[in-house]
């Protein structure tokens, strides 16, 4: 592990148009409102995370169901639909209004 002093910083950003993860594509601010919270910097995470839910369908011959339960975004919870074959995906943030990935 690197000390504090090296590491570098990674922001969060906004895409006012449409931006895109390996197979999906998403908005992260609709209208007017807050940006939701989105670090490309992770996207490795991600795509682990999504790579081992694939394996673990395979290896069980079924369709992996999920319980994301701190979504932020929602990125992570639309890769497992898209890209690990969820037969089932519970996406949760403590969000009032209407969420824009829907």
């Amino acid at each position: 592990a690197l000390p504090l002093a090296g590491r570098r910083r990674s922001r969060s950003v906004a895409c006012a148009e449409e931006c895109r993860e390996r197979s999906v594509s998403f908005r992260l601010q609709q209208g007017g409102g807050a940006p939701l919270f989105y670090r490309p910097a992770s996207r490795i995470i991600r795509d682990l995370g999504v790579l081992a839910l694939a394996a673990h369908g395979r290896q069980h011959q079924r369709a992996p169901r999920v319980l994301d339960a701190m979504s932020g975004s929602g990125v992570r919870a639309l890769r497992y639909s898209h890209e690990a074959n969820a037969s089932f995906v519970h996406a949760n943030e403590r969000m009032f209004g209407e969420h824009p990935l829907r």
